[in-house]
């Protein structure tokens, strides 16, 4: 066998090796996600990712609002990188069906499954820090739910631009926690949803 006939298979099989790698890896970031509850209004499936035998656990609530699906990825990510391999991410992923396209009603309903069935479930669970994203439209009656549904030390990590239009109930919460100084805040100062000429 000739020596480019050898370097033309050495190389052919180092390609399909990578791509046999480079796949196992991106499916290794996939959830698998179990329906939590099915409902009128929409769904809330449930998909633990990262490390199951971490000694953090992270709950992640998104899809609250149902038009914002950009932050999602990111958030998982951010999660992961956070644990440094020694987290368990816990992605509550709502999915409203009723209304999704009318911005009252579809808030209102992400926030009723919310309400309904991911609290209930954080109650239960061992999580040490939940993260609520698009925190401009939580309610009153919404972050007092969640509030009570955690455990004592739980941390809280709220994710939301409070220069938004306020939550559809009473109460601008985010706007609120912010402006009452109470607590730590980061402001991003720069979008990196949109280029630079839009």
């Amino acid at each position: 066998m000739s020596r480019n006939k050898i370097i033309i298979i050495a190389l052919a099989c180092l390609i399909i090796a990578g791509g046999v790698i480079y796949s196992g890896l991106l499916n290794s970031n996939e959830i698998t996600y179990t329906t939590l509850a099915n409902s009128s209004i929409g769904t809330v499936e449930v998909g633990i990712s990262g490390n199951a035998n971490a000694s953090k656990c992270i709950a992640i609530i998104t899809g609250i609002h149902p038009r914002e699906t950009l932050s999602i990825e990111p958030e998982i990510q951010a999660a992961k990188e956070y644990g440094n391999d020694d987290v368990k991410i816990i992605n509550y992923k709502v999915t409203v069906t009723q209304n999704p396209q009318d911005y009252d009603k579809g808030r209102a309903n992400g926030e009723s499954l919310v309400h309904d069935y991911v609290n209930p479930s954080i109650m239960e669970s061992d999580v040490d820090a939940v993260i609520i994203d698009e925190a401009s439209m939580m309610d009153l009656l919404l972050m007092g739910a969640l509030c009570d549904a955690m455990k004592p030390g739980t941390r809280l990590i709220l994710v939301g631009d409070a220069d938004q239009l306020p939550s559809v109930g009473p109460g601008a919460v985010l706007k609120e926690i912010i402006n009452s100084g109470v607590v730590p805040v980061v402001r991003l100062d720069h979008v990196f949803r949109q280029s630079a000429g839009s």
